[in-house]
């Protein structure tokens, strides 16, 4: 949400956009709505559990906080056309009456009612430049991981753009068999611009060293996961991308698909823009790592664009094969407002919101293009594909590396190739370099977590405020936080005994009881009926 474009109306913050919009219809024209709830994910809180246990949390959030919206609405069915709940952010959108949107504007329990906005694809061009075609590949030296045996094999990397055409001959058997049209609704894959096409091929088309001639990926052993976000025209509702964000988490949550990082080749006008703020949050704590151009609106300072200058996601800038910056490419800093000079948001105490964080080759790139054809094109949509390449490669070498990990590599790896201070806002931390970050990665010691006995056992459960802890191995540290994520009680309990009484003055309701032994933490959900 643009953070200078929304006013107060009573609770909730109103977009300046929908509010215009609302001013021109009539009380019963249909628009469509994001609503943001006020509770908030325990995103600090929970950083040590396992993903399903931050998912059962954060679902369990919005479910509870959106329960009497939904109850609200209930009562208006011949005004609502469409309601769409989201755990990915705790919101909601809504296609309703102008006269049921602003019944919601004094609601307590919504923190922003938002239009429902378009995103663009950043500007790109098709060069007529063909000389030395294929360079981006040896740049980021790539084929040198190749010839280590590191071609990302089989892992998993998530593209949200136009679409994709697996029947193209350098993405043949690159598709993971997931997929999802947001925009029309199809069942199978399909590129009705290119531009995703076009991306896809950097990150994994041809064979690498196999006999196949057109090598023009990065990683060529991955396998795609891909949501059409984008419309022919190279447009997109947010309620689109919202759609498709929330797929990739549910595949990783639900389905155990271990997508391990997602490329996002575009980005919104407003450089305040704080929409997809929450679920670049949400892709970070359950293990993806956004991967996203940082714009074309530069020379300028501070023009580069959401999501690419969150300092949740690696923000990628354009280089040509010189190494000279593109014109186009973004430059920084990101905003010196919160939420992004909040350092808790970083990913490491240097950032300081320096955008981009790397940068990567996106002047004359040859990749696959429309009708078993290929082209040759400029633009900052071409540079996160080539780290996310990187990812996969990174990943067949070091399975269990974190997404911090991961960001910290590729910018702890970067080539330094501008004379001046490193980093800053032009170059970020300097120009991808998988085989120097590969070598990196491969001297990390692999985590081994401690064994924890997730056989505890809570009964009664639902509880009248009693409860039982069995097959406790320790003396351990009880703590009870609501739905919202608020902690409301703790304490010590001891192994023998197991007894762990709640107050009187906690209310009945849902709650969450994190337990901490020394092995490790663990989540129950219990229920408490007095």
């Amino acid at each position: 949400m643009g953070v200078f474009l929304c006013f107060f109306l009573s609770s909730a913050i109103i977009s300046k956009e929908l509010q215009i919009q609302i001013e021109n219809l009539n009380d019963n024209d249909y628009l469509t709505a994001i609503i943001v709830m006020n509770a908030e994910y325990p995103y600090a809180e929970v950083e040590n559990l396992q993903i399903k246990q931050k998912a059962e949390i954060f679902r369990e959030i919005a479910h509870s906080s959106q329960k009497e919206l939904i109850d609200y609405l209930s009562a208006f069915p011949e005004e609502i056309r469409e309601i769409k709940q989201f755990w990915v952010f705790n919101g909601l959108h809504i296609t309703a009456t102008k006269r049921i949107i602003k019944t919601l504007f004094k609601r307590n329990d919504i923190k922003y009612i938002l239009h429902n906005g378009i995103a663009n694809l950043p500007p790109y061009e098709i060069s007529d430049d063909f000389r030395d075609t294929g360079w981006n590949i040896k740049k980021v030296r790539a084929d040198s991981c190749w010839n280590a045996g590191y071609t990302g094999d089989n892992v998993l990397i998530g593209i949200l753009d136009t679409g994709c055409d697996f029947t193209h001959p350098a993405l043949s058997g690159k598709w993971s068999g997931y997929w999802k049209d947001c925009v029309n609704g199809q069942t199978q894959p399909y590129d009705d611009n290119g531009h995703g096409l076009f991306a896809a091929g950097i990150i994994c088309g041809g064979d690498g060293f196999g006999p196949f001639g057109n090598d023009i990926g990065v990683a060529p052993g991955a396998k795609l996961v891909v949501a059409k976000i984008f419309n022919q025209y190279g447009s997109a509702q947010y309620a689109w991308i919202d759609a498709g964000m929330e797929w990739i988490a549910d595949l990783k949550v639900d389905s155990g698909v271990d997508i391990r990082a997602v490329s996002n080749s575009w980005g919104t006008s407003n450089i305040y823009d704080l929409h997809f703020w929450d679920m670049c949050l949400t892709w970070k704590s359950i293990g993806i790592l956004g991967l996203c151009s940082i714009g074309s609106s530069g020379p300028g300072q501070g023009t580069c664009n959401p999501p690419g200058n969150y300092p949740l996601v690696l923000g990628c800038g354009a280089t040509d094969s010189l190494d000279y910056i593109a014109p186009f490419s973004s430059r920084g800093p990101a905003p010196d407002t919160p939420p992004w000079n909040d350092t808790i948001y970083w990913f490491r105490r240097d950032w300081n919101l320096t955008k981009p964080d790397i940068v990567a080759p996106g002047v004359n790139i040859r990749s696959s293009y429309n009708n078993g054809g290929y082209a040759v094109m400029n633009g900052t949509s071409w540079t996160n594909p080539h780290a996310a390449g990187g990812v996969a490669i990174l990943c067949q070498a070091k399975p269990n590396l974190t997404v911090t990990q991961l960001y910290n590599l590729f910018l702890d790896n970067a080539d330094s190739i501008y004379y001046g201070g490193y980093p800053n806002n032009t170059y970020g931390w300097g120009r991808l370099n998988l085989w120097r970050t590969l070598q990196s990665a491969l001297k990390i010691e692999e985590y081994n977590r401690r064994s924890v006995n997730n056989n505890v056992i809570i009964i009664p459960n639902p509880t009248r405020g009693q409860l039982k802890f069995a097959q406790l191995s320790d003396n351990c540290l009880i703590t009870l936080y609501d739905a919202t994520g608020r902690k409301v009680y703790a304490a010590t309990i001891e192994a023998n005994s197991g007894i762990f009484v709640l107050p009187e003055s906690i209310k009945n309701g849902v709650y969450f009881i994190e337990i901490k032994t020394r092995p490790g933490v663990i989540i129950r959900k219990v229920a408490l009926v007095r």
